[in-house]
């Protein structure tokens, strides 16, 4: 093999380990579960664990105080991937 031959040849290998990274990654954050949720627990905002039946913190915000539309996307659980995401949430909620 020439020398030009073999330079494409390690060129191309490098190139083809760097899409299966980038895949990889992008699959792999497709594939992360939220930490928590936002949702809704005897009529109240409450914030559960991924995948939590008990609530670890249970909010005053009455869930007949929102508008419809946001007490049904809460009925059905909004995840939030880390805490900075769940204060966000909170606050849109309730406040």
């Amino acid at each position: 093999m020439t020398r030009e031959l073999k330079n494409w040849f390690i060129f191309l290998c490098i190139l083809l380990l760097c899409v299966f990274y980038v895949g990889a990654a992008a699959q792999a954050k497709r594939n992360s579960m939220p930490a928590f949720t936002l949702s809704v627990y005897e009529g109240r905002v409450a914030v559960f664990a991924y995948g939590g039946a008990e609530p670890a913190e249970i909010l005053d915000t009455k869930i007949a105080s929102l508008p419809q539309t946001e007490a049904e996307r809460l009925k059905r659980g909004i995840p939030a991937e880390n805490a900075e995401a769940l204060q966000r949430l909170i606050e849109d909620y309730c406040s």
